[in-house]
């Protein structure tokens, strides 16, 4: 079993936690177990990724699962993997916590085995026995691999090696291959009857600056790392000028320049969807970058993988979405991130069901409970330290009719870090039993609304 470690995980995530559940309309609690004991009892192997990323007080309690003498069932054994410390927002791994790790060092490896790991990438997909790699494409990949690295290690590029390409960057370029090139070159074979080695090397091309071009943030890097694609593929400006830039809507696809996406047909969207997306028809303006960008959105999402688009401020990268799911019929839904946004905001939440009288009780609870707090943290003349809290409080106030549950939650979290925050400002006694009083009471009516849930 694979754990990904970072800052955030707890030791109840690794180990496990007393949940409570209903049965038979009886509370009960019950322990989860964790990824560890459950390794331990089922005998598996288990894996600690990114080791030194984990917080120091969560590897301390990982010791005593350490030792060279700790048993469990026939077969149990711990792995671990970490990058340097001196990568970013890695700590340095306690050597008492080392010293309990055999260590091995892992090399990176040289250009002959990325070669022939890439080649069996491309096998796996059988890009290189259809001919859609020919072995003259394949040299010119691994040569502009290796050409690349060699810049970045010779600082002719801005960037430093930690903006090397590695082998990931290689699976990736697979998998944009994979998802692209027999349209691109179906595309050319519409316009000659055969398609020759220069339009895959035209073909390749894009993909190639998707894949390597673009993972550089400065412009001239981007413009080193472009000359040297073009000067190995033998592409003149003369043949990169001979592709149409255009979008055109076809039965099932949309081409974007080269680049074919699947379309969702239109029947399948709902009337809304439809007038929605009329509506917008007008409003993105398709400049020569814009259909640029376009076409490398389009080219990532035949990739498969997940896409992202960097850059600065009022620069249209929600647009550029948005237009490229109006292109090809598919509803998008957009979630603005904050750093206030939870988990339960991505994947769901429990929400009021039914019970209006208990809907109103918590809604009240809530409020009651922001009020004291407030009132009392003001006449404290609380510092900058709470004032995100405070302000948090605020919002709420005015939010509670849309969630109640998720938002008792959230006050329940906030007032305890402002609980604490009265207590070392010595607050009389008698306000913080009141605040507990309150939060006892809202905690009470949400264990009340999760019974009636259960029951359900």
């Amino acid at each position: 079993e694979r754990v990904n470690l970072s800052g955030n995980v707890t030791k109840e995530e690794l180990f496990g936690r007393i949940v409570s559940s209903h049965e038979d309309g009886v509370q009960v609690f019950k322990k989860q177990e964790g990824p560890i004991p459950r390794a331990i009892r089922e005998g598996n192997w288990i894996l600690l990724d990114e080791i030194n990323l984990a917080a120091p007080e969560l590897l301390n309690s990982l010791t005593k699962y350490l030792q060279q003498n700790y048993e469990g069932k026939g077969g149990f054994h711990i792995f671990a993997t970490m990058n340097p410390s001196t990568t970013v927002a890695r700590y340095k791994l306690p050597q008492s916590v080392k010293n309990l790790f055999t260590l091995i060092k892992i090399d990176q490896y040289d250009s002959k085995e990325v070669e022939a790991i890439f080649k069996a990438k491309l096998v796996a997909k059988g890009l290189l026995q259809n001919d859609l790699v020919s072995p003259d494409l394949f040299n010119c990949i691994v040569q502009i691999y290796n050409e690349i690295c060699d810049a970045v290690k010779g600082n002719k590029l801005k960037a430093d090696e930690s903006c090397m390409p590695t082998l990931r960057d290689l699976v990736k370029l697979k998998d944009v291959i994979f998802g692209n090139l027999a349209d691109q070159l179906s595309f050319a074979r519409k316009d000659k009857k055969q398609v020759t080695l220069q339009d895959q090397m035209l073909a390749l091309r894009l993909m190639l600056n998707l894949t390597f071009t673009r993972s550089f943030s400065d412009l001239d890097d981007q413009k080193t790392i472009s000359d040297i694609i073009d000067k190995a593929l033998n592409v003149k400006p003369s043949d990169i000028s001979t592709v149409n830039s255009r979008i055109q809507k076809l039965k099932n696809v949309v081409r974007i320049n080269s680049v074919y996406l699947p379309t969702i047909p239109q029947e399948a969207q709902s009337s809304a969807e439809r007038i929605q997306n009329s509506r917008n028809d007008s409003e993105f303006v398709l400049t020569d970058s814009c259909t640029s960008h376009l076409e490398m959105m389009a080219l990532a999402c035949q990739s498969k993988r997940p896409v992202m688009l960097v850059g600065d401020t009022a620069v249209a990268k929600t647009t550029l979405v948005a237009e490229l799911a109006k292109l090809v019929n598919q509803t998008l839904v957009v979630v603005p991130m904050s750093d206030s946004t939870v988990t339960s905001d991505l994947i769901g939440q429990w929400v009021l069901h039914g019970d209006s009288d208990l809907f109103n009780k918590i809604k009240n609870s809530i409020s009651d409970t922001i009020s004291i707090v407030i009132k009392r943290l003001l006449l404290l003349s609380p510092s900058e330290a709470i004032s995100k809290q405070l302000a948090e409080l605020y919002a709420i106030q005015s939010l509670i009719d849309e969630n109640p549950i998720y938002f008792a939650g959230k006050v329940i979290r906030l007032t305890g870090e402002l609980k604490d925050y009265s207590a070392k400002a010595k607050s009389d006694h008698e306000h913080l039993v009141q605040i507990r009083s309150s939060v006892s009471d809202m905690e009470e009516l949400v264990l009340q609304y999760q019974q009636k849930q259960d029951s359900v």
